[in-house]
């Protein structure tokens, strides 16, 4: 079940990157595509739950670390990419938004204060590498200061959301479910985005709805929800570093279906790094993976 979803939601996320694409192509402005896709993604969810009569929080406290989770992981990673996708490659983007695992990966061991293991390491160092070829062949590289300003906000982001993968793991050990924190996050943190897009983007809409516009924000509001819920579930199922590493293998999915969707060429140096890719993921979670079956209880599988 486990893997299962992480394949699902993994799937998603490396879909939406051609959902943006085209959704851009067809003249959404940056801010406004990602702020209204959150918007209507947690309203979405917040209403399914209310609809059902879901727990939702009820402390002040709660919802202030809601917010505060929105901030690291919807507005900030978001706002980030969009605009410094502006002025660097899509393909040096999506190796700098690898930076996420890692700084999980570090923030686990110095707030759990947990050995590092050697072969988490490696598998680190291997999927970085992997990713670093899948993107070489597209890979323009051009240094001006909006260059090294555009990456360092992108790494900056990245560690917000590594800091926000773990807090979520401790609301959700205080009972925060996870579909309520996905809701919840994704719309708070959507604000700050549409908060831009009325400062900086004058003409936010796409000048006629084509059925293309109209389809990319549906799919992202819908699956895009979806796969956030599945991250939350993961957390709190395993640990914060098995789900974010969708960022190593989510980009290996989009160069796919970009090849069959757009006609975008795949390089051998990309299917090698394909590779590396998925051996570097397994070789990251696998103590966590071994841990977690041992102290899985046994009446667990039948649920």
């Amino acid at each position: 079940m486990t893997i299962s979803a992480y394949l699902l939601m993994c799937l998603i996320y490396g879909t939406t990157f051609l959902a943006i694409k085209l959704g851009m192509m067809e003249g959404f402005a940056p801010f406004f595509f990602a702020g209204i896709r959150f918007a209507a993604a947690g309203l979405l969810v917040i209403g399914c739950l209310l609809a059902v009569k879901a727990a939702l929080p009820r402390s002040k406290r709660a919802y202030v670390d809601l917010i505060r989770l929105g901030i690291c992981m919807t507005f900030l990673p978001f706002a980030a990419l969009y605009w410094g996708e502006q002025h660097i490659s899509s393909g040096f983007a999506a190796l700098l938004t690898a930076f996420g695992p890692i700084s999980v990966f570090l923030f686990g061991l110095l707030l759990e204060r947990k050995r590092s293991a050697a072969l988490q390491w490696l598998g680190i160092l291997l999927a970085m590498f992997g990713l670093y070829l899948v993107v070489l062949p597209n890979l323009d590289i051009g240094v001006s200061a909006a260059w090294i300003l555009s990456a360092a906000v992108i790494l900056l982001s990245e560690v917000a959301y590594a800091w926000g993968a773990i807090f979520s793991k401790r609301l959700l050990s205080q009972g925060i479910t996870p579909m309520a924190m996905n809701g919840f996050q994704m719309f708070f943190g959507s604000l700050g985005l549409l908060l831009l897009s009325l400062i900086w983007e004058p003409e936010p809409l796409p000048s006629a709805a084509t059925p293309t516009a109209i389809g990319s924000l549906l799919y992202l509001i819908l699956f895009g929800s979806l796969a956030s819920g599945l991250y939350y579930w993961l957390i709190k199922r395993t640990n914060p570093l098995f789900p974010s590493t969708w960022l190593y293998v989510s980009p290996v999915i989009a160069l796919v279906v970009g090849y069959l969707v757009l006609g975008e060429p795949i390089y051998p140096l990309s299917a090698a790094g394909t590779v590396l890719v998925i051996a570097g993921v397994v070789l990251t979670n696998l103590p966590d993976w071994k841990d977690g079956r041992r102290r899985i209880p046994t009446t667990e599988s039948t649920r």
